[in-house]
Formats: structure tokens, C-alpha cells, sequence
């Protein structure tokens, strides 16, 4: 799920067609939560197209402060491709970023996450963060990829973080949410 600061009174979360046995899917749609009830009240479905046919999208969603979307979609075994757009009253319009991760974190991406106060997208996988300015998504040099890798043989379901960036991770196996510093991430 996904937090829209444009949108206070929602919270937003992506699905997918999966067909049992591929983690393929070109069909997806964006389900808006109410907050206050905490039931979907709109569904958007929509397909990812490329020139050469369909591209398989992700499965985790992110909002910047601007209100712009993000999801991931992993390609081979490790590099990462991301999308930008925007989710409206009635359709969404998502844009492959001309600039991929070519060693995204972990086998599988499990979250997406936004850090306001340092403008930064962070992918999350077990063990794994990577962040990456938004600022600079499509003109990304090496050195503006922050990873960190942990040995702590947990799973890491997903990150958020407050207006001050302080993070929380929530981990598996071991169901636990840790609090970092403003420094952490």
C-alpha cells in the first residue's frame, strides 16, 4: 500500500493478473482504499505496452510529494526498470523511466518507498535498500545509487518513512518494525 500526500483521505495499492506459476503479468489495476473504512472504493485497470508488446509491471507502489507514482518491475534475474506517472480519477498513465538499476536489491523487490526529506526512492528486498534520487531518475550516475546490504537473514516486507525521514522497516520471520534515525537511510 501507498500513501498519496495529495490524496489524505486514501491509500493505494497495485494488483496484478498473475497467472499461477509465471510472476509475468502485462494486466494490472490500482485499487484506492478509504481510509476512514478501510474498503476499496475505485478500481483502475490498466495494461503496461511497449513498442515490442507487453512488459511485465511491478507489483509495488510509491508517491512522491508531488503526487507522482512509482512502480517497479524487475527484468533477468537482477536489474530493476521503474515507471513514473500518475494515477487520475478514471485511468493512469505510467512512463518506463529510459534508465534502469542493473543490479536492483535482492531476488525480488518486495516494497517501494519514498523518503520526503531526502527526495530519495528506495527499493527494498530482503537484506537489501538501494536509493535513488528522484530528482535524477533517467540521468542516474553511479555515484547517486545508495545501497546497503545486511546480513541479518530476515525478511523485508516493506519501509516508510515520517516527514522528519526517520524510517520504519517491517521484517518477517521474526515479525518485527524497526525504528531508524533520520541518519539510518
Amino acid at each position: 500500500m501507498a500513501f498519496n500526500p495529495k490524496d489524505s483521505s486514501h491509500l493505494w495499492f497495485v494488483g496484478t493478473g498473475l497467472v499461477p506459476g509465471n510472476h509475468v503479468s502485462t494486466k494490472a489495476n490500482v485499487q484506492r482504499v478509504k481510509i476512514s473504512t478501510l474498503k476499496p472504493d475505485k478500481k483502475i485497470n490498466f495494461r503496461f505496452k511497449s513498442k515490442s508488446g507487453y512488459i511485465a509491471g511491478g507489483l509495488n507502489l510509491a508517491f512522491d510529494k508531488s503526487g507522482n507514482a512509482y512502480l517497479d518491475s524487475k527484468t533477468g534475474t537482477r536489474s530493476l526498470k521503474l515507471f513514473k506517472g500518475k494515477i487520475y480519477t478514471k485511468s493512469v498513465k505510467f512512463k518506463l523511466v529510459m534508465q534502469g538499476i542493473k543490479y536492483g536489491p535482492g531476488p525480488r523487490t518486495q516494497s517501494l518507498a519514498y523518503n520526503k526529506k531526502r527526495n530519495r526512492l528506495y527499493m527494498i528486498a530482503d537484506d537489501s535498500v538501494i536509493s535513488v534520487p528522484v530528482s535524477k531518475l533517467g540521468k542516474l550516475k553511479k555515484s547517486d545509487v545508495q545501497s546497503t546490504q545486511f546480513s541479518a537473514k530476515r525478511e523485508f516486507e516493506g519501509m516508510q518513512f515520517t516527514s522528519d525521514g526517520s524510517s520504519y522497516l517491517l521484517t518477517n520471520k521474526g515479525a518485527e518494525i524497526m525504528q531508524g534515525s533520520t541518519k539510518s537511510f
